[in-house]
């Protein structure tokens, strides 16, 4: 039990300064799901099929961090076609009047591919949106009584 402002004052200073550490945990956690979700459940058949195995390597989450009063968690990859397949993109011939490619065992030529969205990163951030704000909850409601 709070008795008197001196003594909530010191409780909200407790709060503050171990809130942001915990949450930090919270979001790495998270990020290490939120990948492991990406990897096994949108780029082994789901959403893409597994190729070369390169863009499925290149999911990687950076450690979260405290900036202003916010905590920030990322998940991403640098892997250069990865917008094509989330966001979808129209390849035009540059250097040359036509593209060349091989479908099935046949050469085509075409001065442009509209490649379709295959979103895999956001789906998986809305589907995984509950469970994380249930951690985020649940961390600070623990750092609350434990103050």
């Amino acid at each position: 039990m709070i008795r008197g402002a001196a003594e909530l004052r010191a409780k909200f200073l407790l709060i503050g300064e171990t809130l942001p550490a915990r949450l930090i945990r919270t979001i790495d956690q998270q990020d290490a799901l939120l990948q492991a979700h990406i990897v096994r459940d949108k780029l082994s058949g789901q959403v893409l099929h597994r190729r070369s195995g390169r863009l499925s390597r290149s999911i990687h989450s950076a450690p979260a961090r405290a900036e202003g009063g916010n905590v920030i968690g990322k998940v991403g990859t640098n892997v250069i076609y990865a917008p094509v397949h989330e966001f979808g993109a129209t390849i035009r011939a540059k250097r040359a009047k036509y593209l060349r490619f091989k479908v099935q065992g046949r050469f085509v030529s075409v001065k442009e591919v509209t490649i379709p969205k295959r979103p895999f990163m956001k789906p998986s951030l809305e589907e995984r949106r509950p469970a994380i704000a249930a951690a985020i909850r649940k961390t600070v409601v623990q750092v609350i009584h434990e103050s």
